[in-house]
């Protein structure tokens, strides 16, 4: 196991040092007199950002993302974006803050509006249930994907803070969490919010795990141009990062979701990431965001081409259950990176 991952470490020296070139996911060794500035991201270190506003978004996410229709039931869940709220934890230092109960498991509103326990929390437990101070965001502080029904935080929240969300349904006539302009909601009422975010989330907080998406990345780089721009998904063969697995022919770039069109969403792989804007690639702030929520786990063991799967021993399932400090010390931690290069 050293061996092997002193290995990889050199190979990502490698890398680093431009010696070697990365392609969109055509051959491995193909240079470019001009290829721009190389990055290299780990599958373990995936954004941690996101956040879904229920479980049954998840069907929404796979639905919007490779669909060029939506369906009916993604289209009745769609999110009111014009009354849609986000509320980070605060303190009395911060102007307008308000105080909140936050749930992870929050009901719809009741027509006679929520229960005063819940506002108060009389009995706050970690990963569950909160109290405390909270301050709203301004639009340019996160974005929401109203149709596969997350957000996205565009500040540095600490790890031990929590955030919380209020929206409607339109379509169906629900309410989830009590939003701020309502107009029976005074400025001084204590609010309630559906929790996305815990304090110290572990996985053995089930629901609020499941909240989190693990399959969008950070380019080091905002408002990313497509001239120039490369991304790959490759792993270790042989002390090479390569962009197959041994023994399949389709590309990883292919099989995780990031290569299935030659123009827009239309005509097969081409070898090419697909630079899709607010689909495989968020441009302003620089998030690359796979179609399917475990790209390195479910994709590969769902793979069957003309009867070839893939072997267990290339997943990589500790990133989606367990903490980054814990799934970055697994042997096979650097078998997989993400790596291109930017202008």
């Amino acid at each position: 196991m050293k061996a092997h991952k002193a290995v990889a470490f050199l190979n990502l020296l490698f890398i680093t040092s431009s010696i070697l070139i990365f392609t969109s996911c055509g051959d491995d060794n193909v240079t470019n007199s001009d290829p721009g500035d190389p990055y290299i991201i780990m599958v373990w270190d995936y954004s941690e950002d996101h956040f879904f506003l229920d479980t049954i978004y998840k069907a929404s996410f796979v639905d919007y993302f490779n669909s060029t229709i939506i369906s009916q039931q993604t289209s009745d869940l769609t999110v009111d974006e014009k009354t849609f709220e986000v509320w980070v934890q605060t303190d009395v230092t911060h102007t307008g803050y308000r105080k909140a109960g936050l749930h992870v498991d929050l009901p719809v509103m009741p027509s006679g509006g929520y229960n005063d326990s819940l506002k108060t929390v009389p009995s706050p437990q970690q990963g569950i249930r909160d109290f405390g101070l909270v301050r709203k965001l301004e639009p340019s502080e996160y974005k929401l994907n109203k149709y596969a029904g997350y957000v996205s935080l565009k500040i540095d929240l600490p790890e031990n803070y929590f955030a919380g969300v209020a929206y409607k349904r339109p379509f169906i006539g629900e309410q989830i969490g009590i939003i701020s302009t309502d107009t029976n909601v005074r400025s001084t009422d204590t609010l309630v919010l559906k929790m996305v975010k815990v304090a110290n989330l572990i996985p053995q907080n089930t629901l609020a795990w499941e909240l989190q998406l693990r399959n969008i990345y950070k380019l080091p780089i905002t408002n990313v141009n497509s001239d120039g721009f490369e991304f790959d998904v490759k792993y270790l063969n042989n002390g090479i990062y390569k962009s197959k697995l041994p023994g399949i022919s389709t590309t990883l770039l292919t099989i995780t979701g990031l290569d299935r069109y030659t123009n827009g969403r239309s005509g097969g792989p081409d070898n090419r990431f697909d630079f899709l804007p607010d689909y495989t690639i968020d441009r302003e702030v620089g998030w690359v965001i796979f179609p399917f929520l475990k790209p390195f786990s479910e994709c590969l063991q769902s793979y069957n081409e003309n009867g070839v799967t893939i072997p267990s021993e290339y997943r990589y399932p500790e990133i989606y259950s367990g903490l980054k400090s814990i799934s970055k010390t697994f042997p096979n931690a650097n078998n997989y990176i993400l790596a291109g290069y930017l202008r």
